[in-house]
């Protein structure tokens, strides 16, 4: 009985210390600092959350500030390529017109020359009253496709010409837009390094 009694002395003491050092200032300063500890972690989350979307956010609008930095550049050599387009073209109708102007005025004059050598062929001029009317006919013809096709000769050559500063230019221009869309990349990619926006694009959006 003596040993019972021992026994349930024994186990209620221990059973009291449990208590004790379960309701310590110790544990309670333990629990305090855990739950502290799961607080900071959740904060840090979010921080970098939040970190993310802002850098998400930036690389859109760097995205878009060089997006619109191309098309400009695009839009500019466009505009300038319609202008020598519209160049060349006024240029055509006019060596066109002129080239129809100069063959009209042949014509005709071919024409009345024709029948003059017709009616009266020219026996009084150098050697041609040597030859039978005929042949004289046939050399007046030939001296007037000279005449027409030498001024067609040298419409050609200008228009060849033209044609070739027509194409230097279109060279000059597409190297440029090629040059600008280049510095608009080197420009994006040195946003994107140092974290830094375009103010002057990006001011409508509070930055």
């Amino acid at each position: 009985m003596a040993d019972v009694w021992a026994w349930l002395l024994f186990f209620f003491i221990l059973v009291s210390l449990l208590v004790m050092v379960v309701s310590s200032p110790e544990n309670e300063t333990l629990a305090i600092a855990g739950g502290y500890c799961k607080s900071v972690v959740g904060d840090v989350g979010v921080y970098t959350a939040l970190a993310k979307v802002e850098s998400e956010k930036r690389l859109a609008l760097i995205k878009a500030w060089e997006d619109n930095e191309k098309a400009k550049a695009e839009n500019k050599a466009f505009k300038k390529l319609s202008a020598v387009g519209s160049w060349e073209n006024t240029k055509k109708a006019t060596i066109d017109a002129e080239l129809r102007q100069i063959q009209t005025n042949i014509h005709i004059e071919k024409h009345e020359r024709g029948c003059i050598v017709q009616r009266t062929p020219c026996r009084h001029v150098f050697f041609l009253h040597l030859v039978s009317p005929k042949l004289h006919f046939f050399l007046y013809l030939l001296y007037t496709m000279v005449l027409m096709y030498v001024p067609v000769i040298g419409t050609g050559r200008i228009r060849e010409e033209e044609e070739g500063i027509r194409r230097e230019d279109r060279k000059v221009l597409e190297a440029k837009k090629r040059e600008d869309i280049l510095k608009v990349e080197e420009t994006a990619a040195k946003f994107r390094a140092t974290g830094n926006l375009p103010k002057k694009f990006l001011a409508c959006f509070g930055y």
